[in-house]
């Protein structure tokens, strides 16, 4: 039969895991948010790419938006409004590529480019 910890253990060892759990769920979040402003500047690029191959119509602009916005919210839910993709195409033309230096999406989210390789854990610190 093992013995039961002492109670200063305990409390020592749960207040380690607990710190490190609120650590990894920041670094989480902080990731996650990342990689959704990521895809939405990718997003926003794709849009105002394809209302500019050809022609520039606001009309066309605007179908491509309520195709666009039937089309994902169908697949993937909400986040996909006529709105909110006119805000993702506004990102992308207020932050063009030339504005910023090595964008979040250009480092995770561009086809043929590796991914980092520093994982989550070796950027978690726990003192």
């Amino acid at each position: 039969m093992s013995e039961v910890p002492e109670q200063t253990d305990y409390a020592t060892v749960h207040a380690d895991i607990v710190a490190l759990l609120e650590v990894a769920r920041r670094a989480v979040a902080r990731s996650v948010n990342g990689l959704i402003t990521a895809s939405y500047w990718q997003i926003g690029r794709r849009i105002v790419e394809c209302e500019q191959d050809g022609q520039a119509h606001a009309a066309r602009g605007q179908q491509l938006l309520q195709r666009l916005s039937a089309d994902l919210g169908g697949r993937f839910g909400r986040g996909f409004s006529v709105d909110n993709l006119e805000q993702m195409r506004l990102f992308y033309l207020a932050y063009p590529p030339g504005r910023i230096s090595e964008t979040l999406s250009r480092q995770t989210l561009e086809p043929g480019l590796p991914m980092k390789s520093e994982t989550l854990s070796r950027s978690i610190t726990v003192e």
